[in-house]
Protein backbone atom coordinates (compact mmCIF):
# COMPACT_ATOMS: atom_id res chain seq x y z
CA UNK A 1 0.00 0.00 0.00
CA UNK A 2 1.86 3.11 -1.20
CA UNK A 3 1.64 6.16 0.87
CA UNK A 4 1.89 9.41 -1.29
CA UNK A 5 4.62 12.24 -0.93
CA UNK A 6 3.31 15.28 1.11
CA UNK A 7 1.94 18.19 -0.92
CA UNK A 8 2.59 21.87 -0.14
CA UNK A 9 1.76 23.37 3.33
CA UNK A 10 -0.04 26.74 1.95
CA UNK A 11 -3.11 26.28 3.20
CA UNK A 12 -6.55 27.76 3.01
CA UNK A 13 -8.44 25.58 5.82
CA UNK A 14 -10.12 27.31 8.02
CA UNK A 15 -9.41 25.88 11.26
CA UNK A 16 -9.97 28.51 13.29
CA UNK A 17 -13.63 28.85 12.27
CA UNK A 18 -14.09 24.83 12.36
CA UNK A 19 -12.71 25.21 15.78
CA UNK A 20 -15.53 28.29 16.25
CA UNK A 21 -18.32 26.23 15.08
CA UNK A 22 -17.54 23.13 17.16
CA UNK A 23 -16.72 24.73 20.43
CA UNK A 24 -19.90 26.07 20.22
CA UNK A 25 -22.56 24.70 22.94
CA UNK A 26 -25.01 24.60 20.86
CA UNK A 27 -24.01 22.81 18.10
CA UNK A 28 -21.98 20.18 20.39
CA UNK A 29 -25.84 18.96 21.51
CA UNK A 30 -26.02 15.95 19.41
CA UNK A 31 -30.21 16.84 19.14
CA UNK A 32 -29.62 19.64 16.60
CA UNK A 33 -28.78 19.97 13.69
CA UNK A 34 -29.97 16.65 10.94
CA UNK A 35 -31.25 14.10 13.26
CA UNK A 36 -31.48 11.35 10.41
CA UNK A 37 -27.61 11.96 9.41
CA UNK A 38 -25.68 13.57 11.72
CA UNK A 39 -22.69 14.56 9.25
CA UNK A 40 -20.94 17.35 8.57
CA UNK A 41 -18.30 18.14 5.77
CA UNK A 42 -15.61 19.77 5.35
CA UNK A 43 -14.09 20.29 2.07
CA UNK A 44 -10.51 21.92 1.28
CA UNK A 45 -7.87 21.99 -1.67
CA UNK A 46 -5.97 18.09 -2.01
CA UNK A 47 -2.90 20.25 -1.72
CA UNK A 48 -3.70 20.88 1.90
CA UNK A 49 -3.42 17.54 2.93
CA UNK A 50 0.32 17.32 4.66
CA UNK A 51 -0.85 20.56 6.53
CA UNK A 52 -5.16 18.71 7.58
CA UNK A 53 -2.89 15.85 8.64
CA UNK A 54 -0.58 18.10 10.67
CA UNK A 55 -3.45 20.59 12.96
CA UNK A 56 -6.45 18.22 13.13
CA UNK A 57 -4.44 16.81 16.28
CA UNK A 58 -3.99 20.59 17.50
CA UNK A 59 -7.60 21.24 17.22
CA UNK A 60 -8.85 18.34 18.71
CA UNK A 61 -6.43 19.38 21.31
CA UNK A 62 -8.50 22.68 21.51
CA UNK A 63 -11.51 21.13 21.76
CA UNK A 64 -9.79 18.98 25.05
CA UNK A 65 -9.09 22.45 27.13
CA UNK A 66 -11.18 23.26 30.04
CA UNK A 67 -12.90 25.51 28.40
CA UNK A 68 -14.58 22.69 26.43
CA UNK A 69 -13.63 19.25 27.95
CA UNK A 70 -14.36 17.46 25.37
CA UNK A 71 -13.29 13.78 24.41
CA UNK A 72 -13.26 13.54 20.25
CA UNK A 73 -12.68 10.45 18.59
CA UNK A 74 -10.36 10.86 15.62
CA UNK A 75 -10.38 8.62 13.10
CA UNK A 76 -7.47 8.71 10.16
CA UNK A 77 -8.84 6.28 7.90
CA UNK A 78 -6.04 5.26 6.15
CA UNK A 79 -4.19 4.89 9.63
CA UNK A 80 -7.05 2.30 10.76
CA UNK A 81 -6.86 0.69 7.35
CA UNK A 82 -3.16 0.01 8.05
CA UNK A 83 -4.30 -1.01 11.44
CA UNK A 84 -6.74 -3.61 10.69
CA UNK A 85 -4.54 -4.95 8.01
CA UNK A 86 -1.60 -5.18 10.98
CA UNK A 87 -4.02 -6.85 13.05
CA UNK A 88 -5.83 -8.98 10.53
CA UNK A 89 -4.27 -12.66 10.03
CA UNK A 90 -3.53 -15.38 7.28
CA UNK A 91 -1.49 -18.07 8.98
CA UNK A 92 1.61 -16.70 9.98
CA UNK A 93 1.70 -13.35 7.56
CA UNK A 94 -0.63 -9.93 8.13
CA UNK A 95 -2.35 -9.34 5.64
CA UNK A 96 -1.14 -5.87 5.13
CA UNK A 97 2.67 -8.26 4.76
CA UNK A 98 0.46 -9.96 2.36
CA UNK A 99 -0.55 -7.30 0.46
CA UNK A 100 2.62 -5.57 0.53
CA UNK A 101 4.26 -8.57 -0.81
CA UNK A 102 1.58 -8.50 -3.71
CA UNK A 103 2.37 -5.19 -4.46
CA UNK A 104 6.42 -5.94 -4.62
CA UNK A 105 5.25 -8.86 -7.23
CA UNK A 106 3.61 -5.98 -9.49
CA UNK A 107 0.17 -7.31 -8.91
CA UNK A 108 -2.63 -4.67 -8.75
CA UNK A 109 -3.96 -5.14 -5.05
CA UNK A 110 -7.00 -2.54 -5.57
CA UNK A 111 -10.00 -5.34 -5.41
CA UNK A 112 -8.28 -7.76 -3.54
CA UNK A 113 -8.16 -4.95 -0.63
CA UNK A 114 -11.47 -3.45 -1.15
CA UNK A 115 -12.81 -7.49 -1.02
CA UNK A 116 -11.14 -7.38 2.76
CA UNK A 117 -12.27 -4.21 4.03
CA UNK A 118 -15.79 -4.32 2.41
CA UNK A 119 -16.42 -7.65 3.44
CA UNK A 120 -19.55 -8.06 5.98
CA UNK A 121 -18.95 -10.79 7.85
CA UNK A 122 -15.14 -9.69 9.26
CA UNK A 123 -13.74 -6.18 7.03
CA UNK A 124 -13.19 -3.33 8.00
CA UNK A 125 -16.47 -1.77 9.08
CA UNK A 126 -17.05 -4.63 11.78
CA UNK A 127 -13.77 -4.10 12.84
CA UNK A 128 -14.62 -0.03 12.65
CA UNK A 129 -18.02 -0.81 14.93
CA UNK A 130 -16.86 -2.66 17.65
CA UNK A 131 -14.05 0.04 18.23
CA UNK A 132 -16.32 2.89 18.00
CA UNK A 133 -18.73 0.64 20.58
CA UNK A 134 -15.85 0.73 23.31
CA UNK A 135 -15.35 4.03 22.99
CA UNK A 136 -18.77 5.30 23.49
CA UNK A 137 -19.28 2.74 26.71
CA UNK A 138 -17.36 4.63 28.72
CA UNK A 139 -17.64 7.97 30.64
CA UNK A 140 -20.32 10.55 30.00
CA UNK A 141 -21.84 11.05 25.91
CA UNK A 142 -22.32 14.71 26.66
CA UNK A 143 -18.56 14.83 26.79
CA UNK A 144 -18.02 12.74 22.94
CA UNK A 145 -20.07 15.22 20.72
CA UNK A 146 -18.07 14.50 17.89
CA UNK A 147 -15.93 11.96 15.74
CA UNK A 148 -13.36 13.93 13.07
CA UNK A 149 -12.66 11.61 10.34
CA UNK A 150 -10.12 12.17 7.47
CA UNK A 151 -7.20 10.74 5.18
CA UNK A 152 -9.52 9.79 2.67
CA UNK A 153 -6.40 11.01 0.58
CA UNK A 154 -4.48 8.16 1.19
CA UNK A 155 -7.01 5.82 0.66
CA UNK A 156 -8.44 6.30 -2.21
CA UNK A 157 -8.72 4.16 -4.25
CA UNK A 158 -9.25 1.64 -1.61
CA UNK A 159 -12.18 3.37 -0.14
CA UNK A 160 -14.03 6.76 -1.08
CA UNK A 161 -15.83 9.19 1.78
CA UNK A 162 -19.05 8.59 0.06
CA UNK A 163 -18.41 4.50 0.73
CA UNK A 164 -17.22 5.37 4.31
CA UNK A 165 -20.58 6.98 4.99
CA UNK A 166 -22.39 4.80 3.48
CA UNK A 167 -21.61 1.91 5.39
CA UNK A 168 -21.40 3.60 8.78
CA UNK A 169 -25.15 4.47 8.70
CA UNK A 170 -25.40 1.88 11.99
CA UNK A 171 -23.45 3.96 13.78
CA UNK A 172 -25.25 5.22 17.33
CA UNK A 173 -26.86 8.85 17.07
CA UNK A 174 -25.26 10.34 20.34
CA UNK A 175 -22.53 12.05 17.97
CA UNK A 176 -21.93 14.49 14.96
CA UNK A 177 -19.55 13.39 12.40
CA UNK A 178 -17.21 16.05 11.09
CA UNK A 179 -16.21 14.54 7.83
CA UNK A 180 -12.84 16.09 5.88
CA UNK A 181 -13.26 15.90 2.43
CA UNK A 182 -10.54 16.32 0.06
CA UNK A 183 -12.60 17.46 -3.19
CA UNK A 184 -15.14 19.96 -4.06
CA UNK A 185 -19.03 20.37 -3.99
CA UNK A 186 -20.84 21.31 -6.97
CA UNK A 187 -24.86 21.78 -5.87
CA UNK A 188 -25.59 18.34 -4.79
CA UNK A 189 -22.21 16.73 -6.30
CA UNK A 190 -19.32 15.98 -4.60
CA UNK A 191 -16.10 15.39 -6.77
CA UNK A 192 -13.34 13.87 -4.79
CA UNK A 193 -10.02 15.68 -5.60
CA UNK A 194 -11.98 18.04 -7.90
CA UNK A 195 -11.95 15.68 -10.88
CA UNK A 196 -12.97 12.54 -10.21
CA UNK A 197 -16.97 11.25 -11.20
CA UNK A 198 -19.59 12.68 -8.38
CA UNK A 199 -20.12 10.61 -5.29
CA UNK A 200 -23.72 9.98 -4.07
CA UNK A 201 -23.73 11.28 -0.60
CA UNK A 202 -26.50 12.83 0.48
CA UNK A 203 -28.31 14.19 3.47
CA UNK A 204 -24.79 15.86 4.56
CA UNK A 205 -24.57 19.24 5.84
CA UNK A 206 -22.01 21.47 4.24
CA UNK A 207 -19.56 22.59 7.35
CA UNK A 208 -17.99 25.23 4.65
CA UNK A 209 -20.98 26.70 4.52
CA UNK A 210 -21.29 27.70 8.37
CA UNK A 211 -18.77 30.43 8.42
Amino acid sequence: MVFRDNPSKQSMIQFDKILDVLARKDFQDPSTGNLFFPVYIYTYDPKDEALCKEQIPDMISHLSRPSNHLNTLHLDIWNEITTFFTEKTFGKYTFLELITNKEKSGEDVTQWVRQHLFNSQNGFFVWLKNKVDAYYKEGDLKYKPYIIVNGFTEAFPYMRPGEFLKNTEYLPSDFKIILFYPGKVEGENFKLFGTLESESIYRANILNNMF
